[in-house]
């Protein structure tokens, strides 16, 4: 069985995970920036408002658990 996805689905998706792992990176990296201005940032390379990104990220990691940091969870090979 095929399941047909809206292009604009597709697109979104890749957006939202773009966001999601540049986020990932640059909060990851040793500059001191806060939550705040990463968000910004995000939000003027993707042209979208701050809110949304917020969003994006929060709807991201409840729709793909996974995408969290999986020190803990059992999938992740120690």
């Amino acid at each position: 069985m095929r399941i047909l996805i809206p292009i604009r689905d597709l697109k979104r998706y890749k957006r939202n995970t773009e966001i999601y792992e540049e986020y990932q990176q640059m909060s990851g990296e040793d500059r001191k920036v806060s939550a705040n201005q990463l968000f910004t940032i995000l939000a003027a390379k993707h042209n979208i408002s701050v809110v949304m990104v917020r969003r994006v990220l929060e709807q991201y990691t409840q729709d793909y658990p996974l995408s969290v940091d999986n020190k803990d969870n059992y999938l992740h090979s120690r």
